[in-house]
């Protein structure tokens, strides 16, 4: 199951990134800390 995204605020620059990795197919490490794990 996947976590689950806490809510943030992405400057500028991490939207960009982050919209990179999501097109490119690779993980985002900062989404990834900011997940919440469901047990």
């Amino acid at each position: 199951m996947p976590g689950l995204e806490r809510s943030a605020v992405w400057e500028e620059v991490g939207v960009e990134q982050r919209l990179l990795d999501t097109f490119m197919g690779r993980p985002d490490a900062a989404v990834e800390r900011l997940k919440v794990r469901l047990k």
